[in-house]
């Protein structure tokens, strides 16, 4: 810490966090020290003060990885100190176990430590163990047993989950630690303690089972002991009755004498003494009693029921019997005390209260009215925000419905467009059903008004224990109470043929309740019972079954709402619960029953079979003789009831023939007896025949079922068709799920078997009986006829949403077929179009109504408040994905229709597809657009599409993202987020999305333009997927060979360019894509990247690097990968040798050294990129020939030519690899060598390109070149001076003129004067030509200027100096003359007007970036004017031999330039030195020269020979001066 002079602040006391652990582990490794040497008392001392330091005290905050282990040096720190520090107090607490505090201190800074690292076994132990000495039994458990299971090797913070049987495993491998073992034996230990013998005996039984143990047998003998001591205290219980004298009893207090009440109160005070009892408040009692009655503190207590009576009737004696429900049943043996002066007692009590409020009310009664005053204005308060709410709520509403009515308006819209297709046009407003009147709807729309203002954030609608085992007082109530009322309730006949009355369900759903809780204790008590007979027990246990069964049966009929308030285990939570939590509320406690329903009936025949009831039952037997001795009323009655019980538990198990087979038998028994019941029972023939009729119809929907699963489809058909085809051809359905699910069956047939039509109208049948069913359910329950239902209550209406949402998806899946177009009616019938508007308005009304929705009308009006969103209920409302199904079933038809009368691309096609734009807009607001798989998104990208895909281009990206996720904009667009859940983008979603922008992207790509904004996000996109080429397709795999070998064979001169073209036929084919099934994306995705690399590459030609040639290499295989798929593609052939032949010039161009070493290579890229060029020029016709000049094919086929030809390469392309045998005169066999053709041929090879490219319309900058490079050709063909100069001129007058200055013109300028020169000295050119040539040129010269000076406003500085440039060229011109006084005067004039012109272009090369004119005059001042002085002074403004740079020549790489001519140059100007230095006997040029050649191979071609010219030269010199 610092503190600046001139404050005077002095710095902060408080070390940095760093700094203060350093200290804290500096004070830890002394007192770590003390400890090791025994000294405790100064070891604790400083680990006592360690621990109330603040870093140590104090927690950190949770870092992001917060379910790791801390290993930060703090984190250590801590650890240690807490984990020592508990040691040594431990070893206190060892001494003195009296010493509660010692003990909580000792296990508090265990547990600080094992906060910080859980997975330490020692500490979980001593943790343990510290408890187990303070009695804490319950946690000392806990700590053995994750001690126990802790893993080491998981350093996380939570504790370990337990698997079935993991104890068993980790004892078996024996994996484990002896602080583990250790562990081990104190759980047992501490089981046994607890009293949790059970699990303890598991434990041991599993030691015991694998190695002698001695703790084990101990522990194990002492069980057994005090089972034995319990059963002998059972034997003995009169001795020890007097012990529970001193026990209070429990008091209940009824309101009136109600069977349901009673059982009621007793539950609970069973749940409140047994189950949910306290452990503190448990502890607090046990202190109040002996040790022995603690033992038996819930043992046989005596029960006070007091039953409340008004003071009229206290006198009135209790009645023998009770009410249930309506029902009299006798009072069970239950001991009832008088209450009458406790119930005085506690009236006194409660007067004594009032009393005393009356008083304390007198005192404070101005305290009283200030706060009343208060709480009316915070009333008043609350009250005027409640009306703003209400206020703004309503406006919000009357918002929505505006934009309610204008999307109606819309649609109307679209229907209106359609007056001349009768099938499609509906009159205004569209949602009247055309057989019924809108006046019919109105109670339906009122109703679904009423059921969406239900609806709310919290709430959408649903469309699709161990036991304490302690006996007690109240256990013993509980279990006779329930015997009594189920044994007074055993028959439903008595003696005098009358039925008794049947409970209520509330009654029912307690009764069962309690016999879940008591369970065995229950049954213990109803078998042990002596006043019972064996008949008696069977019908109570039978009577118990039919309670259960009832149970599940109105359990798996009634809604979720009611199932989830009565818990079967404890329904005393009735807190708000989510529609999930309620449905798997259902789900558990259905199958709770089932499990409940089936272990009372496995109970039931146990008891049954094991008393030998065989002669009590026996089957009936239709043949059997009259003189069978006839089954008992009872017997037959109680037989009716158990196979009626069987049947309803094989229902409710979905078991359809067994419960056949059972109601089987109970029809043939009732038939035989029918006599003896006269209809008196409720088990009567007639109720059993209609369960026998519709189990027959669910028989059939059964085997049909095992047939569908099959595959057995025809069957199916033939089954099914006789019964649902007829009620389809008569419109009527039978509501039964059976039958909906039969024809849902037979229509999946027709499916799998192709007939669409048929499976089409079952389902179009089934979805219109549903809707009528659905509108006559709404009409009922509108509140007239019948009352609303509230919210989960209306199973109906969930029950018609999910029927009709699964044939949606029926209905929508035959319309994506291929070809349904070609079974699919073209009108639209009148009944499904009806249903679908009536569900187009329930989603409008929906979409537009909802609640949630609703606030979002103000989301963009006011900006400082936070959005609304819908909440994740809402979106999760199984509605959303209806009304997703009808719209997308709607457009399907809409658009077959449109396309069966009229055009596609109609004005009605288009409105639809804004509406459906519209819709999405409105949908993704409310974040549900991505509902129902998002079949919505993917069907309006298709309509948009195939509508206007320019038009809905933005919108079509929006449905992109909404699906994959996928950010496609272009500049001006928006693209907004609806929070759908987003799938992977694959190659088959790809397709149209890269169709809808290919054909802008090749025009974009074609003009030379790099692709941008969405176009360029859409092509990575797609590029990602189809990164390689299809596999496994032999027609690739042979093109790919072809190709491949076409490119690397020879390269052949031929005697005409047709020849050469021939050559260029290969066998390759174009992938049929439809055919083998390939996308068409393949198409063009390779050539498109391939030209994007192009495109890039363009402008990094200089300075080359690694990344260039890795994208040139990218560039090849993106357009060899084209080819393959494309063989017949002109631009990709010249696009590939474009590729190759820029490949090539990279290695030119990338240093001397590297054309010498990689030669035959660069040979192989010019030789590649030459056949890829002959393969186009073959395959072009003369218009797309014309497109290739404007991309300069011709014109760089030439460059490329000329490259092959000239040096550095010298024909190294044509170079023969592969050696040829041909046969003799004699008839014998020898290889041929051919040698390397002549390089004129390859020269008029460039001419004939040149030429070609000067046929068509090419850039400006192109044509000078041409006209240049074939003027170069023509001399290397060794073509008549004057006609080289003559194409050279026309460069020169092709060439664009600023001054002077510009290089287009210095570079054809400087070549034509060189040439001049050349032939001028070797005698080629005559004087004449030369003057007439010379004259020409200075004449363009002059013209160009004037035009210049009168077309531009502006002077340049190359310009505004003419006289002093004239002035300088004429002194010049004298020089010369003195120079030249040997040539004759011809001779003499010709040579010094080019050396004037070469000295001018000299002057204007202001930036020194022309170096070859310096060149030409060096050359002449020692060939021309024998001056090897001047020319070598000359020619040492390119040379630096400092010995600080690494170059020793200072030349630029002109704009045109071919590659690998900078390096020739180099050498050219190198040797053209070493000879002018050994002319002028200049030692020390030459010595530089050796020193800088030596280390320049990179920039020298044959460095070597140079240096050796050098050294040769620089040792003469020396001997010459010596």
């Amino acid at each position: 810490n610092w503190s600046t002079l001139n404050k005077g602040v002095t710095a902060s006391t408080k070390d940095a966090v760093e700094i203060q652990v350093e200290q804290l582990l500096e004070t830890y490794q002394n007192t770590l020290k003390y400890h090791q040497q025994g000294q405790l008392e100064l070891a604790k001392q400083k680990y006592k003060e360690l621990v109330s330091h603040t870093l140590v005290r104090e927690e950190p905050k949770p870092k992001q990885n917060a379910d790791v282990v801390e290993e930060t040096p703090l984190a250590t720190l801590r650890f240690l100190v807490f984990k020592n520090y508990a040691s040594i107090l431990e070893d206190e607490f060892e001494r003195d176990p009296d010493n509660i505090a010692l003990g909580k201190e000792v296990l508090n800074n265990f547990l600080r430590a094992i906060k910080i690292d859980p997975t330490d076994y020692t500490l979980w132990f001593h943790i343990g163990h510290i408890s187990h000495t303070l009695k804490k039994l319950r946690f000392a458990r806990l700590a053995y047993e994750t001690g126990f299971y802790v893993n080491n090797n998981e350093r996380t913070l939570k504790l370990h989950i337990v698997q079935p049987d993991e104890a068993v495993q980790i004892i078996k491998s024996g994996n484990f630690t002896p602080m583990q073992w250790k562990c081990l034996e104190g759980l047992c230990i501490v089981l046994y303690d607890i009293g949790d013998y059970r699990s303890c005996k598991s434990y041991v039984d599993i030691i015991m089972g694998l190695t002698n143990w001695d703790i084990g047998s101990q522990l194990r003998s002492k069980m057994e002991k005090n089972k034995n001591t319990s059963l002998q205290y059972e034997v003995n219980s009169d001795e020890s009755t007097h012990q529970l004298t001193n026990i209070k009893p429990i008091a209940i207090t009824l309101e009136k004498s109600n069977w349901s009440i009673l059982v009621e109160s007793l539950l609970k005070e069973y749940r409140r003494l047994v189950v949910d009892i306290p452990t503190e408040e448990q502890e607090g009692k046990m202190e109040l009693i002996t040790d022995h009655q603690a033992d038996t503190f819930f043992v046989n207590r005596p029960i006070n029921i007091i039953i409340e009576r008004e003071e009229e009737e206290v006198q009135t004696p209790i009645p023998q019997t009770m009410e249930i429900d309506s029902v009299l049943m006798p009072l069970p043996p239950v001991s009832v005390y008088p209450t009458e002066s406790e119930k005085q007692k506690d009236n006194e009590a409660e007067n004594e209260g009032n009393t005393e409020n009356n008083s304390g009310n007198e005192c404070s009664s101005e305290n009283d009215e200030e706060s009343e005053a208060e709480e009316k204005r915070l009333s008043l308060r609350a009250s005027k925000r409640q009306l703003e709410k209400i206020a703004n709520e309503e406006t919000s509403r009357l918002k929505m419905l505006e934009e309610e009515k204008e999307f109606i308006n819309k649609v109307q819209s679209f229907y209106d467009k359609t007056e001349s297709i009768s099938a499609l046009y509906r009159k205004k407003p569209w949602y009247t059903v055309a057989d019924n009147n809108d006046g019919s709807l109105h109670l339906f729309w009122e109703w679904f008004d009423h059921k969406i203002s239900e609806l709310d954030s919290g709430y959408c609608w649903d469309i699709d224990t161990s036991l304490n085992n302690n006996n007690s007082g109240i256990t013993d109530s509980l279990c006779k109470l329930i015997s009594v009322i189920v044994y007074n309730d055993k028959v439903i006949i008595n003696s005098e043929q009358q039925t008794i009355s049947t409970m209520s369900n509330k009654f029912i759903e307690l009764m069962t309740d309690t016999i879940t809780i008591l369970e065995l204790n229950l049954v213990e008590s109803i078998l042990s019972n002596s006043e019972l007979s064996e008949n008696d027990k069977i019908m109570v246990l039978l009577r118990v079954c039919e309670y259960i069964i009832d149970r599940l049966i109105r359990n798996i009929m009634m809604p979720p709402k009611e199932t989830g308030a009565h818990s079967i285990a404890n329904n005393s939570s009735k807190r708000r619960v989510s529609m999930t939590t309620v449905k798997t509320s259902k789900i558990n406690t259905t199958e709770t029953l089932m499990e409940q329903c089936q272990y009372w009936i496995d109970l039931l025949e146990r008891i049954v079979f094991s008393s030998s009831l065989n002669s009590f039952f026996f089957e009936f037997r239709p043949g059997e003789s009259n003189s069978s001795k006839p089954m008992s009323f009872d017997h037959c009655i109680f037989q009716l009831r158990y196979w009626s019980l069987k049947g309803k538990l094989a229902q409710c198990d979905n078991d359809i023939g067994r419960a056949y087979s059972w109601y089987v038998k109970t029809e043939k028994l009732l038939e035989s007896s029918a006599s003896r019941f006269e209809e008196k029972i409720t088990i009567n023939i007639k109720s059993i025949q209609a369960k026998l009729s519709q189990l027959q119809v669910g028989k059939l929907f059964v085997t049909c079922k095992q047939k569908l699963i099959l595959e057995k489809y025809e069957d199916v058909i033939e089954d099914l068709e006789p019964v649902i085809k007829p009620k389809l051809s008569s419109k009527e359905l039978t509501c039964s799920n059976e039958m909906i699910q039969m024809t849902n069956m037979l229509a999946r047939a027709y499916t799998k078997t192709n007939k669409s039509l048929e499976a089409w109208n079952c389902y179009s049948h089934m979805f219109c009986y549903l809707m009528k069913q659905l509108v006559d359910y709404g009409r009922k329950h509108h509140g007239r006829e019948l009352p609303y239902l509230s919210k989960n209550e209306d199973v109906g209406f969930f029950k018609s949403l999910s029927l009709i949402n699964s044939i949606m998806d029926n209905l929508i899946s035959l319309m994506q077929q291929d070809k349904s177009e070609t079974w699919l009616p073209i009108d639209i019938n009148i009944d499904v179009a009806n249903s679908l508007s009536i569900l187009l308005r329930m989603s409008i009304y929906y979409i537009f109504r909802h609640p949630d929705f609703v606030p979002l009308v103000n989301n963009f009006s006011t900006p400082d408040t936070p959005p609304h969103t819908p909440s994740k209920i809402t979106k999760s409302n199984g509605f959303n994905d209806i009304m997703i199904k009808a719209w997308v079933l709607q457009s399907y038809l809409i658009q077959h229709t449109l396309h069966k009368y009229e055009e596609p691309n109609s004005s009605a096609t288009g409105i639809w597809a804004e509406l459906l734009k519209e819709l999405h807009d409105e949908l993704g607001e409310r974040e549900v657009c991505g509902a129902a798989k998002r079949i919505f998104l993917s069907h309006l990208m298709n309509t948009l599409t195939k509508s206007d895909d320019m038009h809905f281009r933005r919108d079509i990206y929006q449905c992109y993202h909404c699906l994959y996720g996928v950010h496609l904009a272009a500049e001006s667009d928006i693209i907004e987020e609806h929070h759908c859940i987003h799938s992977d983008l694959d190659q088959k979603a790809s397709e149209p999305l890269f169709e809808l922008v290919v054909d802008s992207v090749v025009k974009k790509l074609e003009q030379r333009s790099l692709l941008k904004t969405d176009l360029k996000d859409v092509i990575d996109t797609v590029s990602d997927l189809f990164e390689e080429l299809p596999t496994n397709n032999p027609l690739i795999e042979s093109n790919k060979s072809i190709i491949e070998a076409y490119l690397n064979s020879d390269l052949e001169l031929h005697s005409s360019i047709d020849s050469m073209l021939r050559t260029s036929i290969i066998p390759a084919m174009s992938l049929p894509y439809k055919k083998a099934k390939i996308s068409k994306v393949y198409c063009k995705i390779f050539w498109i990247r391939g030209k994007t690399l192009r495109l890039h590459l363009k402008n990094k030609l200089r300075p080359y690097n690694e990344r260039v040639m890795v994208e040139l290499e990218k560039a090849v295989e993106e357009f060899t990968s084209h080819l393959i798929l494309n063989p017949e593609d002109v631009d990709g052939w010249c696009e590939l040798g474009a590729c190759f032949q820029l490949r090539a010039e990279v290695e030119l161009d990338w240093s001397a050294n590297n054309i010498e070493v990689h030669k035959d290579v660069i040979g192989e890229y010019q030789k590649k990129s030459c056949h890829a060029y002959l393969r186009g020029l073959y395959l072009a016709s003369p218009r797309a020939k014309k497109e290739l000049a404007k991309d300069e094919l011709f014109a760089n086929f030439g460059n490329m030519a000329y490259t092959m030809a000239s040096s550095p390469m010298n024909m190294e392309a044509f170079r023969v690899h592969n050696v040829k045998r041909i046969l003799r005169e004699d008839g014998k066999a020898v290889e041929s060598h051919n040698l390397l053709p002549s390089s004129r041929f390859v020269y008029k090879l460039a001419i004939f390109m040149y030429n070609q490219a000067l046929r068509y319309k090419i850039p400006d900058n192109l044509e000078w070149r041409c006209y240049y490079m074939m003027g170069k050709c023509s001399a290397k063909s060794d073509r008549p001076a004057r006609e080289v100069l003559e194409w050279l001129f026309k460069a020169t007058c092709k060439a664009d003129s600023k001054s002077g200055k510009n290089e287009h013109e210095t570079e054809p300028t400087y070549t034509f004067y060189s040439y001049m020169v050349k032939y001028y000295y070797r005698h080629e050119l005559l004087p004449k030509d030369a003057d007439e040539l010379l004259t020409l040129e200075s004449a363009l010269r002059n013209n160009q200027s004037n035009e210049t000076e009168l077309d531009q406003d502006v002077i340049f500085l190359g310009s505004s100096n003419d006289q002093s440039l004239a002035e300088k060229s004429v002194a010049f011109l004298e020089e010369l003359r003195r120079q030249s006084g040997h040539l004759p005067p011809d001779n003499a004039r010709v040579y010094n007007s080019i050396f004037v012109r070469l000295f001018e272009m000299q002057i204007n090369d202001s930036k020194n970036t022309q170096h070859r004119h310096i060149y030409r005059m060096s050359w002449m001042y020692y060939y021309i004017y024998n001056n090897a002085e001047m020319a070598k002074s000359e020619l040492m403004k390119l040379f630096n031999f400092k010995v600080l740079t690494k170059s020793f020549i200072n030349i630029w790489k002109p704009g045109f330039e071919l590659a690998g001519r900078h390096y020739k140059y180099i050498s050219k100007y190198t040797l053209f030195l070493i000879d002018l230095a050994e002319a002028t006997n200049d030692a020390q040029t030459l010595k530089y020269l050796c020193r800088k050649v030596r280390r320049a191979p990179a920039l020298v071609l044959d460095d070597k020979q140079v240096y050796k010219k050098a050294c040769l030269a620089y040792f003469e010199v020396k001997l010459f001066c010596a």
